[in-house]
């Protein structure tokens, strides 16, 4: 799930069952109602932990 609103897009992706990364650095974390699944510095990280998750 690509958004950018961490509250919205990580609960909207949650729900569909979808994996959740949040690419640190673009805008600060805020507590919302869910953790993202991985915390990444960058999107090759985010792109290296999704091909990971493809097996």
């Amino acid at each position: 799930m690509v958004g950018d609103n961490p509250v919205t897009d990580l609960v909207g992706a949650s729900a569909a069952g979808l994996s959740t990364a949040w690419v640190a650095g673009a805008c600060e974390w805020t507590d919302g109602p869910r953790e993202p699944d991985v915390v990444v510095s960058s999107a090759v990280e985010a792109i290296a932990y999704l091909r990971a998750l493809a097996g």
